[in-house]
């Protein structure tokens, strides 16, 4: 896996990001920080609260639950540029998928703080956030 990950750069080059000025992805990326998975890690459980969400940078992340007949099912496997958590994350309830990573994975997580901040302060970022989100839900039902 990649060295130290430029944060400040990636979260630029983030769809959802690229319209910010440069003084609010550097906020943003004061309160992200890096985590690094092994393969068939847990990164968190059904049932956690999420504080942030997370992009993938390298590596595959699988987003599952156990069925109430214990087989497990696959919601999503997210790879490189992709991220998850968002909705659960403004939500604000337990998360109904837990984590795991099917490959050695680099992760950003960025934090809810620097989210609401940035929606607060900018109405353009909110609706950008909303779009992605409608985007995502609009694909699971397709």
């Amino acid at each position: 896996m990649s060295k130290q990950l430029n944060i400040t750069r990636l979260l630029a080059d983030l769809p959802l990001f690229q319209q910010l000025r440069d003084s609010e992805i550097a906020q943003l990326a004061m309160e992200s920080r890096e985590i690094k998975l092994s393969k068939g890690q847990i990164l968190f459980q059904k049932g956690d609260l999420l504080e942030g969400f997370y992009v993938v940078v390298e590596g595959q992340i699988k987003l599952a639950f156990s069925s109430p007949q214990g087989q497990e099912k696959v919601v999503s496997i997210v790879g490189p540029g992709g991220s998850f958590g968002e909705a659960v994350m403004f939500m604000e309830k337990p998360c109904p998928v837990f984590t795991q990573a099917l490959e050695d994975s680099h992760l950003l997580y960025i934090a809810k703080r620097g989210i609401f901040t940035a929606i607060e302060h900018d109405s353009v970022f909110a609706r950008r956030m909303l779009a992605g989100l409608s985007m995502r839900l609009h694909g699971l039902i397709q």
